[in-house]
């Protein structure tokens, strides 16, 4: 069945948004009852990235990673327009990596984006809405 999404002036909501993280997290809890933290990270299985500048489009993201061989899936925020670009980058990894080398990879991925993904991205546990477009 497919995703139905409520708008709100024409735009998505961010709630009916999917929420998505590369990483496998284990079973203690924060005071708060909750597992996405960065201390129970157990393993990464990708790498995502926050792009938030509202001026490269997801379509010049993929010829820079395209230009260093890597294949990634670009997704739009729930508050992307078509003047001003948001999007979150999406990079399966081909084996598992531990938490710790993290930082490495996004650097990486960073870089080969000439260093526009906010800050955010670095944050080991940070998890990220992603949607799609109506046209």
């Amino acid at each position: 069945m497919a995703q139905q999404f409520r708008h709100t002036k024409g735009r998505q909501v961010k709630d009916d948004c999917k929420l998505i993280k590369l990483a496998t997290f284990g079973d203690v809890r924060t005071d708060k009852h909750c597992l996405r933290h960065n201390a129970n990270v157990v393993e990464i299985t990708g790498i995502e990235g926050d792009y938030d500048s509202e001026e490269m489009t997801p379509e010049h993201a993929v010829e820079l990673l395209e230009q260093h061989q890597l294949k990634a899936a670009i997704a739009p925020t729930f508050s992307a327009r078509s003047d001003a670009p948001r999007w979150r980058v999406l990079t399966p990894l081909s084996a598992a990596i531990t938490p710790e080398e993290r930082l490495r990879y996004i650097e990486a991925l960073n870089g080969m984006l000439g260093g526009v993904l906010a800050s955010e991205s670095a944050t080991l546990s940070q998890s990220y809405y992603v949607s799609h477009q109506r046209h």
